[in-house]
C-alpha cells in the first residue's frame, strides 16, 4: 500500500489560512480551510473517503494495482498464487503498460503490452491475460476508468509448451552412468568409465524423481526421517516453494506413501544420515533452486559428453546428442510410464504420482510404448484364443 507523500503544507492562499496538497494512496488531494478545526475535519474526511476505496482517473496504475491485490486477492486466493499474481501484476503488467494515471491509459496501451507477451508459453500468457482483464475491470468498477475496455482485449496465442515425455532407454543408461560418477569431464578423451567412481552431487536428488516419481520440489524437501528403512516406504508430506520454504502439498493427493525399489533402497541404506538432515543435499548444502539448476546443467553437460559430444577448450561443440527437451521433470514422467509397463493399475499409479485427478495420470498412460502395446496384444490374443478353439472343436460356448 502506498504511503502518504506530502508536497506542501502551509498558508499558501490569502483566501484560505490552511491548505495542504499531497498524494494519498495514489490519489492527489488539495484541502483548504479558514480554521484549523475545519481543515483537520476536511483532511480526515478526504482520507476516509479514499480509504473506503474511492478511486479516480488520476490514480496511478501501480497504486491501484497494489490496492487491488490487497483488497480483492490477499484473502481470496492461496499464498502461493497470491505471490505469483503479485509478481505478474507488479513486475509484468504495470511496467509493461507504464505507471501512468488510470485516466491516461488507453486500450491500445494494454493490447500492445499483451501482444509483447506472445513469446511466453500459452499457459503463462493466459495467466497474464486473466490478471490484466480482472485488474482493469476492477479499475472501471471503482471509477478509475470512464469505460470498461477489458472485454475488448484480445488474448495473444503464446508459444505451445513442449509436452513432457519419458526418457529413452539410451538417455536412462547415460543418466545413470553420470549419476554414479562413471562419466567425468575427461570422458571425451579417455572413452573409459571411472573404475572407482564417486556419485554425482545430484545423484540422490535425481533418483528420488526417477525411482519414486517425486516432483523436484518434493525431492528438495525430503529428510531421512521420511524413509522407513524397515518397510522400504517413503512418505511424502512436504514440498519446497519457489522461495525455498518447506510447505505442505497443494492438495491432499500430495500426501502419499511410495514403495522404494529395492535397487534404490539398498543405495539409500549406505547413504543414510541424521533423521532430520536433508536427504538430497547438493555439495553438502540445501538443494536451493539455484543449486538445482547448476546441478542439472552439469548433468546435461556430462550426458552430452558421455553420448559422444566433442569438447574444445572446455566448450561443447554442436551438434548436441542430448535432446533439448531433456528436463528434470521428465524423470517423474518416466516413473509413471514405468508403472504402466510394470502393469500397475492406473488408479494405484494415480495415488503414487500424487495426482488429484486420475485424468492427469491417464494422459501419461495413453502414451503407451510399443512394448506395452505388443504385450497387450499378446494378452488379448491369449484371451480370444480359447473362444476360437472352442468354436473349432464344436463346443457350445453358450452352455458355459
Amino acid at each position: 500500500m502506498a504511503t502518504k507523500k506530502k508536497q506542501s503544507t502551509a498558508n499558501t492562499s490569502a483566501r484560505f489560512k490552511f491548505r495542504q496538497q499531497e498524494i494519498y494512496h495514489g490519489v492527489p488531494i488539495d484541502v483548504r480551510a479558514h480554521t484549523l478545526t475545519e481543515f483537520m475535519q476536511k483532511l480526515q474526511a478526504k482520507y476516509d473517503e479514499i480509504d473506503r476505496g474511492i478511486i479516480d482517473r488520476k490514480t496511478r496504475l501501480q497504486d491501484f494495482a497494489e490496492q487491488w491485490l490487497e483488497t480483492y486477492k490477499s484473502e481470496a486466493v492461496g499464498e502461493d498464487w497470491f505471490d505469483n499474481l503479485s509478481y505478474i501484476v507488479l513486475r509484468k503488467v504495470v511496467p509493461g503498460i507504464g505507471n501512468r494515471p488510470l485516466g491516461n491509459i488507453q486500450p491500445l496501451h494494454v493490447q500492445q503490452f499483451l501482444n509483447d507477451c506472445s513469446h511466453y508459453s500459452q499457459e503463462y500468457v493466459n495467466k497474464i491475460f486473466r490478471a490484466t482483464k480482472e485488474l482493469f475491470d476492477s479499475a472501471y468498477k471503482n471509477g478509475g476508468l470512464d469505460r470498461n475496455f477489458s472485454e475488448d482485449l484480445v488474448r495473444p496465442k503464446g508459444k505451445k509448451s513442449k509436452p513432457r515425455r519419458s526418457i529413452t532407454d539410451r538417455e536412462r543408461e547415460v543418466l545413470l552412468q553420470v549419476l554414479s560418477g562413471q562419466v567425468t569431464e575427461d570422458f571425451y578423451e579417455t572413452k573409459t568409465f571411472i573404475s572407482d567412481p564417486k556419485p554425482h552431487r545430484g545423484n540422490l536428488f535425481c533418483k528420488f524423481c526417477l525411482y519414486c516419481g517425486l516432483r523436484p520440489s518434493e525431492s528438495a524437501a525430503l529428510i531421512w526421517k521420511d524413509i522407513d528403512f524397515k518397510t522400504g516406504i517413503l512418505t511424502v508430506s512436504r514440498a519446497w516453494d519457489k522461495k525455498g520454504r518447506s510447505k505442505y502439498p497443494k492438495s491432499d493427493a500430495g500426501f502419499r506413501q511410495i514403495p522404494i525399489p529395492e535397487i534404490f533402497l539398498n543405495e539409500l541404506c549406505s547413504c543414510r544420515r541424521d533423521p532430520f538432515e536433508p536427504a538430497t543435499m547438493i555439495d553438502g548444502k540445501p538443494p536451493t533452486i539455484a543449486r538445482r539448476r547448476t546441478m542439472w546443467d552439469d548433468i546435461r553437460r556430462l550426458m552430452n559428453i558421455g553420448m559422444g559430444c566433442r569438447v574444445e577448450e572446455d566448450e561443447l561443440i554442436p551438434p548436441f546428442p542430448l535432446a533439448d527437451d531433456f528436463v528434470m521433470y521428465n524423470l517423474r514422467h518416466t516413473y509413471c510410464t514405468d508403472l504402466e509397463k510394470a502393469g500397475v493399475p492406473i488408479n494405484i499409479a494415480c495415488r503414487l504420482m500424487g495426482h488429484s485427478d486420475i485424468t492427469l495420470t491417464s494422459k501419461i498412460y495413453t502414451h503407451a510404448s510399443m512394448e506395452t502395446i505388443t504385450s497387450t496384444r499378446q494378452l488379448i490374443d491369449k484371451h480370444q484364443e480359447k473362444y476360437a478353439l472352442g468354436t473349432a472343436s464344436g463346443t457350445n460356448i453358450s452352455n458355459h
